[in-house]
């Protein structure tokens, strides 16, 4: 019993990660070609969209190897048949639904930015800064697909909160120290706009655990 719980737990995990990496790269994607599509200046440099998947997202991928899910979960399903895909169809709707939500957020936040302050390091600052405070929220999600963010052993994994709170240094760091403001193309960002990125960040959450609970847990 105890094997079958772990080997659950490992499978879990790695799906986890997997829907992670796939969220975030795909969402950074769409952003790119719609931009390069109608003409338009790309939001997120080279520098920058390295940064957010090599060093900021590799703190939360950590983390999210060490999570455990609750065994009422686990251990109340039934076995997976062997020609049982990776991604079932639920599993793969949710994905296209995350790609659209996070790419358009990006895309209509980025323009927005750049109509409105005519300047371009700071309208890719902010989507930067969003993009990888959207990543961070995110490992929230995809840290329980049964449970919604807002639960009682929320911080039982220790290991997450605290790359949350190291993300968060980063992206701060990468904003506002001079040594990276250079080398990442960015520029300090007043308050009223970190608070833009968290109304924003606060609404993909919303929608992607309510489209969670639609594709994943919903009983029909």
């Amino acid at each position: 019993v105890k094997a079958v719980e772990q080997g659950r737990i490992i499978f879990e995990n790695i799906r986890k990660v997997i829907v992670y990496l796939l969220a975030d790269d795909f969402s950074e994607i769409f952003v790119l070609f719609g931009a390069l599509a109608f003409g338009f200046p790309i939001p997120l440099l080279p520098a920058q969209i390295l940064f957010i998947d090599i060093i900021e997202d590799t703190f939360p991928v950590s983390a999210l190897i060490f999570g455990k899910e609750k065994n009422e979960f686990l251990m109340k399903e039934r076995p997976r048949k062997l020609k049982d895909p990776f991604f079932n169809r639920n599993y793969i709707k949710w994905l296209i639904t995350i790609f659209f939500i996070g790419g358009l957020a990006l895309f209509i936040s980025f323009y927005g930015i750049l109509i409105f302050s005519k300047d371009i390091n700071l309208s890719r600052t902010f989507s930067f800064a969003l993009t990888a405070i959207d990543s961070l929220m995110f490992a929230l999600v995809v840290s329980s697909f049964r449970r919604s963010v807002i639960r009682h052993d929320l911080f039982s994994n220790k290991y997450l909160i605290l790359a949350l709170i190291f993300g968060v240094l980063l992206i701060g760091a990468a904003v506002y120290l001079p040594t990276l403001q250079q080398v990442l193309n960015t520029v300090a960002l007043s308050f009223r706009y970190w608070l833009l990125i968290l109304g924003i960040s606060i609404t993909e959450l919303i929608l992607l655990e309510i489209t969670k609970y639609w594709f994943l847990n919903r009983k029909l």
